[in-house]
């Protein structure tokens, strides 16, 4: 029977509108509700900018939310080097800091390879921060901590790396979480001294490193 409060249902026939815009008659058609159409354009391309690469779609633009862009990059069949970029870019999704993530692990797409590689960084920024660290106007007594601490941070980083190799994440977690300590112990004592850090910028990025390579290593299988 007709569904007379439809009026673009008439028993088995349906009422669609093609993409010139033209009412057409579906005669195949069993379901009453229109199927969806979409307007035409006179461009069929569109330029999609992703980092510092260009791709171009036939009329399609993917959604921009974690693994969109990977469903859309296999969808468009693009080459295996672009879809790596896509995919490097979601494991940093998943971290607090993803744009400092990026930088971190580069264009490494393997989850393990880009966990190592962060903790790479984390390695010489620490090292880099100690050095710093040790040149800036503060109590001496409250830098040897710091520099204890950062000494403590290099060393649960090592450890980190070879955890990472002999697959044991819960080791690797634990390390790199040591590290997120040893770092706030530093700030600590100068809290506690009623003293300003000088380098509290230094620590903050340190930290937020060492959340990063937690994150990536989370994410291991």
């Amino acid at each position: 029977m007709a569904d007379l409060r439809n009026p673009r249902y008439n028993g088995s026939h349906r009422y669609e509108r093609g993409l010139d815009g033209q009412q057409r008659t579906n005669k195949n058609s069993r379901f009453p509700n229109p199927s969806p159409s979409f307007p035409s354009s006179k461009n069929t391309t569109s330029d999609i900018k992703i980092g510092s690469s260009t791709i171009q779609s036939d009329g399609f633009r993917p959604q921009l939310r974690p693994g969109g862009l990977i469903a859309a990059a296999t969808t468009l069949g693009l080459p295996q080097q672009m879809r790596a970029i896509l995919e490097a870019g979601d494991l940093c999704q998943k971290t607090d800091y993803p744009i400092l993530c990026r930088t971190m692990v580069k264009s490494t797409v393997n989850a393990e390879k880009a966990t190592q590689s962060a903790i790479n960084y984390l390695i010489l920024q620490t090292r880099d921060a100690k050095t710093s660290s040790s040149k800036a106007k503060a109590d001496k007594s409250l830098k040897d901590v710091c520099n204890e601490m950062y000494e403590d941070a290099l060393s649960n980083l090592m450890t980190s790396l070879q955890n990472l190799k002999s697959h044991d994440k819960p080791s690797l977690q634990t390390n790199l979480s040591a590290v997120i300590s040893d770092l706030e112990t530093c700030k600590d004592t100068f809290e506690e001294s009623n003293a300003k850090v000088p380098f509290e910028n230094i620590i903050r990025q340190l930290e937020q490193m060492a959340s990063n390579s937690l994150a990536l290593a989370a994410g291991l299988h």
